[in-house]
């Protein structure tokens, strides 16, 4: 009899045990899972912005190489105050190294740097007077006659500075009236070709600008 009781009091014993250790596996299991559920949800990772290389920078309109001329019309609202906003728009021209052509109240012509417009659009679009409603704005390339003409203006430059040298020893008075007159053509040659550059050079890089007012 006292060896069945020992050996029933050590079957209780294990099971008490055995259910103690679960119980704290499950305790241990449900911590974990309460830790677990407490964490804060992974957040989403902000998208990277576009690297471009640093600060945005407006290109040049053109390169020094070319030569580019250009032409075109700004259209503005001013509400009834077309004589105000002509003389101020006259006033303004100097901050963008431009030249009034001419003017009247309701337009107002200037001539500027290329490189400019874009600035000289935005201050008009800034001032709280002025609504600019359009533009519309032309070029031409003339980089080839820039060229062409100045080959043939040192071609003609050479030619002529030759020629003074030869009227210098002239050995008759007949071929020194031949010298000069070649001398006479090639004067009036260098002459027009010096007014092509002259007119090539004052409007590369340039813009006329014709500012409507309404």
């Amino acid at each position: 009899m006292r060896a069945l009781l020992l050996l029933l009091a050590g079957v209780l014993f294990s099971g008490c045990a055995t259910m103690g250790a679960r119980g704290e596996m499950s305790v241990a299991t449900d911590n974990t899972t309460i830790e677990r559920d407490n964490q804060p949800a992974a957040q989403p990772q902000p998208s990277q912005p576009f690297d471009d290389g640093g600060p945005m920078r407006e290109a040049p309109l053109e390169s020094g190489e070319l030569r580019i001329q250009r032409q075109g019309r700004i259209e503005i609202s001013v509400k009834g105050k077309e004589i105000k906003v002509s003389r101020e728009i006259r006033r303004a021209a100097a901050k963008f190294n431009g030249v009034v052509m001419s003017f009247k109240h309701d337009e107002v012509n200037l001539k500027m740097p290329s490189a400019l417009l874009d600035a000289f659009i935005d201050y008009l679009d800034n001032q709280d007077s002025i609504d600019v409603e359009e533009y519309d704005f032309s070029a031409f390339d003339r980089t080839m006659e820039h060229y062409s003409v100045t080959e043939h203006l040192e071609r003609a430059q050479a030619t002529y500075d030759k020629l003074r040298e030869l009227e210098k020893t002239a050995p008759s008075l007949s071929e020194l009236e031949r010298i000069n007159a070649k001398l006479t053509e090639q004067d009036k040659l260098l002459r027009t070709l010096k007014t092509q550059k002259l007119d090539l050079d004052l409007h590369a890089g340039r813009v006329d600008v014709k500012v409507e007012i309404r």
